[in-house]
């Protein structure tokens, strides 16, 4: 059981952190285990090459880009998927791979209305049924990408949010994330709230904001 503030108690181990690749992510986890006063216990998803980087467990990984995520070619380190870059870094394997394209993961994400890896990952918690789902490092702004990442410019702007975001503002996607759904940041924080104690102590409910 993990303790939330000084009145409450919820048991988180069946939440899912879903973690994403802007330059905010490691500062936004920090702060989900401030609000929650430990590290975190529950699940954990985690969105492209962030998964290289993530030295704890892991259960989930996803992403739009199979072909980065799972092809491999081991005589060439520049074209190591991420899977094979995580286990190369001697991080835990034991996770399941979602992508929305057949016969390239575990398991399939179908059919799929877009709107970045970042969704996914929100559609692969709610898939798997977590009651809480917390965002960190996915803002859905042109923030550039965490720092380690070997993918992108860590200085450069994703200028590929704007087109994404109108996705997560579909009636339907919002509609399916119920109100479990919060984030640490960005234009995701100003649309889905933040999450607090009350609200992890609480079930969840119809309405996104509940």
């Amino acid at each position: 059981m993990t303790s939330i503030g000084s009145a409450s108690s919820t048991d988180l181990s069946k939440a899912a952190l879903v973690i994403g690749g802007a330059s905010c992510v490691w500062d936004d986890v920090l702060a989900v285990e401030k609000l929650i006063g430990e590290r975190w216990p529950g699940i954990v998803v985690a969105v492209n090459d962030v998964l290289v980087h993530w030295p704890r467990h892991l259960d989930h990984a996803c992403s739009l880009h199979p072909d980065k995520l799972m092809r491999c070619d081991p005589s060439h380190p520049a074209r190591w998927s991420w899977v094979e870059q995580r286990r190369r870094n001697g991080f835990s394997m034991d996770f399941t791979t979602w992508g929305q394209k057949a016969n390239t993961t575990q398991r399939r994400i179908y059919p799929w209305v877009g709107g970045s890896s970042g969704l996914l990952g929100v559609t692969v918690a709610v898939e798997i049924c977590a009651p809480k789902i917390i965002l960190c490092g996915i803002p859905m702004t042109q923030t550039p990408h965490f720092q380690e990442s070997g993918c992108h410019d860590e200085y450069a702007k994703w200028e590929a949010a704007d087109s994404h975001w109108k996705n997560w503002m579909l009636p339907s996607v919002l509609e399916r994330m119920g109100g479990r759904v919060r984030s640490m940041s960005g234009r995701t924080k100003g649309l889905l709230g933040a999450p607090t104690a009350k609200w992890l102590a609480c079930p969840a409910k119809g309405s996104r904001f509940s």
